[in-house]
């Protein structure tokens, strides 16, 4: 780059991309890196419910906003070990209610995470990586000031790869949830494990499966659930100077059992869902990027005549900065 500049002979908008490209190189070698996403758009839902219940079918169209990014500094040892600050806020429209019995609404859904995480590398002999993530956390979603659930928690996570194209991860971690209103657990514990392998037409398929187990002071286990993902997809079209389609799909299946809200921790919610979504992206350029989101879901009660059969469509535009 320095060469490029010195020698000359480079059109004006060369010139340009390559004092950028520069700076971020010199800023790399300096050990920290860091990377802000910026994103609007229209989120969009219509749920379909169980005839013979409370509830009729419901639809509405809401603004959806994120903001997510991260600094990471590197601590300049041999197995590349980093200390990681980031953080995300998303806010939309979701349909919520307390209570199956009764009908639901919209609400102003907000989430918002924030971590610190140890990056560090172990000793990886004969495998491109072993490295072992430990974070400090702090999460909340709301819908509204009466219903919260915010918590502060601690996590690891162990990410090997055999080879290049292979990725395998398991995890778990500790939630104190006493900061949260107008639910019933105190604490959850969660765990994690999965992987994912990409092959060489630039396509990549992952497996994932979460769960978690609810607790409350003085009456032990009150809920728990879990879910499984796979997912495919990867680099569709590209047309030079306007636009990389990338494209995912996923289907994911999972069962919850938790109590009702509206009566107390003797009452569970049993329900298993199953969901397929499609996911793409469209780069337009290094920093802008368009994204068209669809997903159908169905959730399946054990209470009559309580089931969901919901579609939902998230446009956006992404303006990321690094």
């Amino acid at each position: 780059m320095q060469y490029g500049i010195e020698v000359g002979g480079l059109t004006a908008s060369e010139q340009q991309e390559a004092v950028r490209l520069l700076a971020r190189i010199e800023r790399a070698l300096r050990g920290v890196t860091w990377e802000l996403a910026m994103t609007g758009g229209v989120f969009s839902a219509f749920t379909d419910f169980e005839p013979g219940g409370a509830q009729d079918d419901d639809s509405f169209v809401s603004p959806y906003g994120q903001a997510e990014g991260f600094v990471r500094w590197d601590l300049g040892t041999p197995s590349a070990d980093a200390l990681v600050l980031s953080g995300s806020l998303t806010g939309t429209e979701r349909f919520f209610t307390e209570d199956l019995s009764v009908p639901g609404g919209e609400k102003t859904f907000i989430h918002g995470n924030a971590a610190i995480t140890w990056d560090k590398g172990l000793p990886n002999s004969g495998i491109d990586s072993l490295r072992l993530l430990l974070s400090a956390f702090t999460v909340t979603d709301r819908f509204d000031s009466d219903i919260h659930e915010t918590g502060i928690g601690l996590s690891g996570r162990f990410l090997v790869r055999p080879t290049v194209e292979t990725t395998m991860f398991a995890g778990g971690g500790y939630i104190d949830l006493s900061a949260s209103q107008g639910i019933f657990a105190d604490s959850r514990v969660f765990y994690e494990a999965g992987g994912s392998y990409r092959f060489r037409n630039g396509q990549a398929l992952g497996l994932r499966f979460v769960g978690s187990n609810d607790f409350a002071s003085g009456s032990g286990e009150i809920g728990r659930s879990y879910t499984g993902e796979v997912r495919y997809g990867g680099l569709l079209m590209n047309v030079p100077d306007l636009f990389a389609w990338s494209h995912q799909i996923a289907f994911s299946a999972g069962h919850s059992d938790t109590p009702d809200l509206s009566v107390g921790i003797g009452t569970k919610i049993k329900s298993d869902f199953w969901r397929i979504a499609s996911e793409s992206d469209f780069q337009l350029t290094e920093a802008q990027k368009i994204g068209v989101d669809l997903a159908y879901r169905e959730t399946n009660f054990a209470i009559a005549n309580r089931d969901r059969k919901s579609f939902e469509m998230l446009m956006s535009y992404s303006l990321t900065l690094n």
